[in-house]
């Protein structure tokens, strides 16, 4: 199944376009209108007519940001848990010294070793 395009990527350039429409109208009623109540009123306009397009923009464009943030949050996630490797197992019993036999055998082993080979009689 293939999913439409307006979909699976947000149109941002409709937004941007959408707000530098909006700047450059108010940019063009500051240097076009005096100060005053006529420009406020213009200036209000403007805004009170180009906000509905983006609230427009952003409600056709919901379910995209919504793949667009789950893509970028399992991308970050990466995996829960790493398989060992062999070579890290070989190094941690390089390092351990009751593996080799070399190392001096502590009390707490020669107990266990004490329980353990009563129990076995």
């Amino acid at each position: 199944m293939k999913q439409e395009p307006s979909l699976t990527k947000p149109t941002w350039w409709l937004l941007y376009a959408i707000g530098l429409l909006m700047l450059g109208l108010l940019a063009l009623i500051a240097a076009l209108v005096d100060e005053g109540t006529g420009r406020t009123i213009l200036e209000v306009a403007v805004v009170v007519l180009v906000v509905p397009w983006m609230i427009v923009w952003v409600w056709r464009n919901r379910a995209a940001m919504e793949l667009e943030d789950w893509r970028a949050h399992s991308r970050r996630r990466g995996p829960a848990v790493a398989a060992p490797s062999v070579t890290s197992h070989e190094t941690l019993r390089a390092r351990d010294d009751r593996v080799g036999g070399n190392a001096p055998v502590k009390s707490a082993d020669r107990r266990r070793a004490a329980i353990s080979g009563s129990r076995s009689l």
